[in-house]
């Protein structure tokens, strides 16, 4: 594990799966994912990531959570559906290249751009049915 391990403490998860991401870590293993994605003007990137399954922290989440929200650190959230956030990671570690960005989200239905990274915040909502999860992201950062 990356020596960037030791900063990411402060990710929280709301629940009874809350913590730091090291002791989820500890607590639920890590899992390795291999990502192909396009970036923000485009072009694709492929990336190895390893992190902490997010299964494994909706396990302990409210069992009728439709949404996934994550919050950046600077303030930029996007709400993913429980059913595709099952497949992703909270990657704590890049394999293939350096990574500024991390912790990051990682979900094979997440489009790049929307792939948050320094993740400081998970939380589960139920959303009725009609209300639009757009309404609870924010994908443009706070600005300071």
């Amino acid at each position: 594990m990356s020596d960037q391990f030791d900063t990411l403490d402060r990710s929280h998860v709301a629940g009874d799966a809350g913590g730091d991401l090291r002791a989820l870590a500890e607590r639920h293993g890590l899992d390795t994912l291999d990502r192909e994605t396009a970036c923000s003007s485009g072009e694709p990137i492929e990336g190895r990531w390893r992190g902490v399954p997010l299964s494994a922290l909706l396990d302990a989440a409210d069992p009728e959570a439709t949404h996934l929200v994550v919050e950046a650190a600077d303030g930029f959230r996007v709400c993913v559906p429980v059913a595709d956030a099952l497949f992703g990671i909270l990657a704590v570690e890049r394999l293939d290249a350096p990574d500024e960005g991390l912790p990051r989200l990682v979900v094979p239905s997440v489009d790049g751009p929307r792939m948050a990274k320094h993740v400081r915040r998970l939380d589960t909502e139920r959303l009725p049915p009609g209300t639009e999860p757009e309404t609870l992201e924010r994908l443009a950062p706070d600005s300071e």
